[in-house]
Protein backbone atom coordinates (compact mmCIF):
# COMPACT_ATOMS: atom_id res chain seq x y z
CA UNK A 1 0.00 0.00 0.00
CA UNK A 2 1.44 3.35 -0.94
CA UNK A 3 0.33 6.93 -0.94
CA UNK A 4 1.38 9.62 -3.28
CA UNK A 5 0.90 13.36 -3.23
CA UNK A 6 0.66 14.79 -6.69
CA UNK A 7 -0.40 17.96 -8.41
CA UNK A 8 0.60 20.35 -5.61
CA UNK A 9 0.38 23.29 -8.01
CA UNK A 10 -3.21 22.38 -8.86
CA UNK A 11 -4.08 21.88 -5.19
CA UNK A 12 -5.00 18.22 -5.54
CA UNK A 13 -3.64 15.25 -3.64
CA UNK A 14 -4.04 11.70 -4.80
CA UNK A 15 -4.19 9.08 -2.09
CA UNK A 16 -3.25 5.77 -3.69
CA UNK A 17 -4.55 2.67 -1.94
CA UNK A 18 -5.26 -0.90 -2.97
CA UNK A 19 -8.87 0.01 -3.65
CA UNK A 20 -7.97 2.82 -6.04
CA UNK A 21 -6.98 6.49 -6.19
CA UNK A 22 -8.87 8.90 -4.02
CA UNK A 23 -8.45 12.60 -4.92
CA UNK A 24 -8.31 14.97 -1.96
CA UNK A 25 -8.64 18.73 -2.29
CA UNK A 26 -6.36 21.09 -0.41
CA UNK A 27 -6.57 24.78 -1.36
CA UNK A 28 -4.16 25.60 1.47
CA UNK A 29 -1.24 24.06 -0.43
CA UNK A 30 -0.82 26.99 -2.80
CA UNK A 31 -0.99 29.43 0.12
CA UNK A 32 2.25 28.05 1.53
CA UNK A 33 1.07 26.63 4.83
CA UNK A 34 3.67 23.96 5.74
CA UNK A 35 2.04 23.35 9.12
CA UNK A 36 -1.21 22.37 7.46
CA UNK A 37 0.68 20.31 4.91
CA UNK A 38 2.40 18.41 7.71
CA UNK A 39 -0.92 17.88 9.46
CA UNK A 40 -2.43 16.58 6.22
CA UNK A 41 0.44 14.16 5.71
CA UNK A 42 0.06 12.88 9.29
CA UNK A 43 -3.68 12.46 8.77
CA UNK A 44 -3.08 10.57 5.52
CA UNK A 45 -0.64 8.21 7.23
CA UNK A 46 -3.13 7.61 10.04
CA UNK A 47 -5.79 6.86 7.43
CA UNK A 48 -3.52 4.35 5.72
CA UNK A 49 -2.77 2.58 8.99
CA UNK A 50 -6.39 2.28 10.11
CA UNK A 51 -8.91 3.35 7.51
CA UNK A 52 -7.98 0.88 4.83
CA UNK A 53 -7.81 -2.17 7.07
CA UNK A 54 -4.23 -3.08 6.21
CA UNK A 55 -2.93 -3.42 9.75
CA UNK A 56 0.82 -3.04 9.92
CA UNK A 57 1.66 -3.03 6.21
CA UNK A 58 3.59 0.01 5.03
CA UNK A 59 4.46 -0.02 1.33
CA UNK A 60 6.87 -2.93 0.92
CA UNK A 61 7.33 -3.52 4.68
CA UNK A 62 5.22 -5.87 6.80
CA UNK A 63 5.33 -5.59 10.58
CA UNK A 64 4.34 -8.90 12.14
CA UNK A 65 1.93 -8.34 15.05
CA UNK A 66 2.81 -10.09 18.32
CA UNK A 67 -0.75 -10.36 19.67
CA UNK A 68 -2.83 -13.44 18.80
CA UNK A 69 -5.39 -13.14 21.62
CA UNK A 70 -8.34 -12.24 19.34
CA UNK A 71 -7.75 -15.24 17.09
CA UNK A 72 -7.13 -17.54 20.07
CA UNK A 73 -10.48 -16.45 21.47
CA UNK A 74 -12.20 -17.23 18.16
CA UNK A 75 -10.62 -20.70 18.00
CA UNK A 76 -11.71 -21.39 21.57
CA UNK A 77 -15.32 -20.44 20.81
CA UNK A 78 -15.36 -22.93 17.91
CA UNK A 79 -13.91 -25.69 20.13
CA UNK A 80 -16.51 -25.01 22.81
CA UNK A 81 -19.40 -24.94 20.34
CA UNK A 82 -18.37 -28.31 18.83
CA UNK A 83 -19.84 -26.94 15.57
CA UNK A 84 -18.00 -26.32 12.27
CA UNK A 85 -17.81 -22.76 11.00
CA UNK A 86 -16.73 -20.95 7.86
CA UNK A 87 -13.20 -19.51 8.29
CA UNK A 88 -14.20 -16.14 6.84
CA UNK A 89 -16.91 -15.79 9.49
CA UNK A 90 -14.53 -16.81 12.26
CA UNK A 91 -11.90 -14.24 11.22
CA UNK A 92 -14.56 -11.53 10.79
CA UNK A 93 -15.44 -12.02 14.46
CA UNK A 94 -11.87 -11.33 15.60
CA UNK A 95 -11.82 -7.64 14.61
CA UNK A 96 -8.44 -8.03 12.92
CA UNK A 97 -7.68 -4.97 10.75
CA UNK A 98 -8.77 -6.65 7.53
CA UNK A 99 -11.11 -5.19 4.93
CA UNK A 100 -10.60 -8.11 2.55
CA UNK A 101 -8.47 -11.25 2.32
CA UNK A 102 -8.53 -14.29 0.08
CA UNK A 103 -5.79 -16.52 1.51
CA UNK A 104 -4.56 -17.28 5.04
CA UNK A 105 -1.14 -18.94 5.16
CA UNK A 106 0.55 -20.52 8.15
CA UNK A 107 4.33 -20.82 8.55
CA UNK A 108 6.59 -22.19 11.25
CA UNK A 109 8.10 -19.30 13.18
CA UNK A 110 11.60 -20.51 12.32
CA UNK A 111 11.17 -19.46 8.67
CA UNK A 112 12.83 -16.23 7.56
CA UNK A 113 11.41 -13.48 5.38
CA UNK A 114 13.03 -14.80 2.21
CA UNK A 115 11.34 -18.16 2.66
CA UNK A 116 7.97 -16.48 3.23
CA UNK A 117 8.41 -14.38 0.08
CA UNK A 118 9.32 -17.47 -1.94
CA UNK A 119 6.14 -19.31 -0.93
CA UNK A 120 3.86 -16.26 -1.13
CA UNK A 121 5.27 -14.91 -4.38
CA UNK A 122 5.85 -11.53 -2.73
CA UNK A 123 8.84 -9.22 -2.40
CA UNK A 124 8.37 -7.49 0.94
CA UNK A 125 10.59 -6.76 3.90
CA UNK A 126 9.45 -8.55 7.06
CA UNK A 127 9.74 -6.84 10.43
CA UNK A 128 9.54 -8.52 13.84
CA UNK A 129 9.49 -12.14 12.67
CA UNK A 130 9.79 -14.34 15.78
CA UNK A 131 12.74 -16.42 14.58
CA UNK A 132 13.31 -19.79 16.24
CA UNK A 133 10.31 -19.81 18.55
CA UNK A 134 7.88 -22.75 18.79
CA UNK A 135 4.97 -20.83 17.32
CA UNK A 136 3.76 -19.96 13.86
CA UNK A 137 3.20 -16.90 11.68
CA UNK A 138 -0.23 -16.51 10.11
CA UNK A 139 -0.23 -14.35 6.96
CA UNK A 140 -3.27 -12.93 5.19
CA UNK A 141 -3.12 -12.06 1.48
CA UNK A 142 -5.50 -10.23 -0.79
CA UNK A 143 -5.00 -10.45 -4.56
CA UNK A 144 -1.37 -11.47 -4.07
CA UNK A 145 -0.41 -8.75 -1.56
CA UNK A 146 0.16 -9.18 2.18
CA UNK A 147 -2.52 -7.35 4.18
CA UNK A 148 -1.83 -8.66 7.71
CA UNK A 149 0.47 -11.00 9.60
CA UNK A 150 0.66 -12.07 13.23
CA UNK A 151 2.61 -14.44 15.46
CA UNK A 152 0.44 -17.37 16.54
CA UNK A 153 1.90 -18.84 19.72
CA UNK A 154 1.49 -22.47 20.72
CA UNK A 155 -1.13 -23.84 20.99
CA UNK A 156 -1.80 -22.79 17.41
CA UNK A 157 -4.51 -23.71 14.94
CA UNK A 158 -4.22 -23.47 11.18
CA UNK A 159 -3.30 -25.26 8.00
CA UNK A 160 -0.03 -27.13 7.43
CA UNK A 161 3.23 -25.19 7.20
CA UNK A 162 3.39 -23.29 3.90
CA UNK A 163 -0.20 -24.03 2.90
CA UNK A 164 -3.26 -21.79 2.88
CA UNK A 165 -6.98 -21.65 3.52
CA UNK A 166 -9.60 -19.32 2.05
CA UNK A 167 -12.59 -17.54 3.60
CA UNK A 168 -14.75 -20.45 2.43
CA UNK A 169 -12.59 -23.08 4.18
CA UNK A 170 -14.27 -24.85 7.07
CA UNK A 171 -13.01 -24.86 10.66
CA UNK A 172 -14.07 -28.12 12.29
CA UNK A 173 -13.65 -29.16 15.94
CA UNK A 174 -12.19 -32.68 16.24
CA UNK A 175 -11.37 -34.92 19.19
CA UNK A 176 -7.72 -35.86 19.49
CA UNK A 177 -5.58 -37.83 21.87
CA UNK A 178 -2.26 -36.80 23.38
CA UNK A 179 0.12 -37.99 26.04
CA UNK A 180 -0.38 -36.79 29.59
CA UNK A 181 2.07 -33.98 30.40
CA UNK A 182 2.55 -35.24 33.98
CA UNK A 183 3.08 -38.94 33.43
CA UNK A 184 2.00 -42.09 31.57
CA UNK A 185 -1.31 -42.41 29.78
CA UNK A 186 -3.22 -40.26 27.34
CA UNK A 187 -5.94 -37.63 27.42
CA UNK A 188 -8.61 -36.61 24.92
CA UNK A 189 -8.88 -32.97 23.91
CA UNK A 190 -10.64 -30.86 21.27
CA UNK A 191 -8.54 -29.51 18.43
CA UNK A 192 -9.40 -27.81 15.14
CA UNK A 193 -8.99 -28.83 11.53
CA UNK A 194 -9.04 -26.15 8.85
CA UNK A 195 -9.69 -27.21 5.27
CA UNK A 196 -6.65 -26.49 3.10
CA UNK A 197 -7.19 -24.93 -0.31
CA UNK A 198 -3.61 -25.18 -1.47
Amino acid sequence: MTWQASGLATETFTLRTRSGDRPLRGDWVSRGCPGRLLASVALSVAFLMTGTGCGYVFGDRVEVVRDDSAVDGAWERIRESRQPARLGDVIAGTNLPLDAWDRMYRFRASRDGGELNDVLGTNVRWGDLPGGSDGYVQVFLYEGSVVHAFVDDVPSSGVSDGHYATPDSMVTPVQRERGMPTGPGTEVYWGLEITEAG
